[in-house]
């Protein structure tokens, strides 16, 4: 067996093993709760390697598009009392992340006159 035929079939269990049901909406599969049965590497959406996804650079940038979308019309704001811990690596970030909620924005025009 080749070694691109192993990595087939190990994504190919490790996908069967995460999904019974690929098609329905289940965010609780990513919970941290959930995070010590979910295999290290389990989603990779667009591969990895020499067979990369042609489409990733569309779907990281159409990402990028939704994101400034949404901060037009909301502006970020974290959760009050949720502890923002910094964690030294290459960059600076925060250790748990950060909670946010998301309100409107109010948009003020002023008419020329």
């Amino acid at each position: 067996m080749s070694p691109f035929a192993f990595y087939d079939v190990l994504c190919y269990s490790i996908v069967s093993y995460l999904h019974s049901s690929q098609d329905e909406f289940r965010p609780e599969r990513w919970d941290p709760v959930n995070g010590q049965k979910v295999p290290q590497g389990a989603s990779f959406p667009f591969g990895a390697g020499p067979r990369i996804c042609i489409g990733m650079p569309f779907a990281q940038m159409e990402t990028r598009l939704l994101l400034a979308t949404i901060l037009q019309r909301y502006s970020p704001r974290l959760v009050p009392g949720f502890p923002v811990v910094l964690q030294p690596r290459v960059t600076l970030r925060p250790k748990y992340g950060m909670r946010m909620i998301l309100e409107p924005t109010t948009i003020t025009q002023t008419v020329p006159g």
